[in-house]
């Protein structure tokens, strides 16, 4: 899946670790977290972290008031299995 940052540089992620994608929402605020972190939602029972990624890479911030809609990937990164 390729994506922009507000510029014409693209990024991709690769397809097979997209789980979906889903409409932004309304996030919860976690107090003093880092500011990549733009908090949390539920997600079918799960708590999932979402991530600002262009302020994790170090690029400036996406304008979400844009008429883009801005969507949220959810992903499969670094899972760990437990047990045996």
């Amino acid at each position: 899946m390729l994506f922009q940052f507000n510029s014409s540089q693209s990024f991709g992620l690769i397809a097979l670790k997209i789980k979906e994608m889903i409409i932004y929402t309304s996030l919860n605020q976690l107090p003093e977290s880092h500011s990549a972190l733009a908090g949390i939602t539920e997600l079918r029972g799960n708590t999932l972290p979402i991530i600002y990624l262009s302020l994790a890479m170090g690029l400036p911030p996406v304008d979400l008031t844009s008429d883009q809609v801005p969507s949220i990937v959810i992903t499969n990164v670094m899972v760990k299995h437990k047990g045996s």
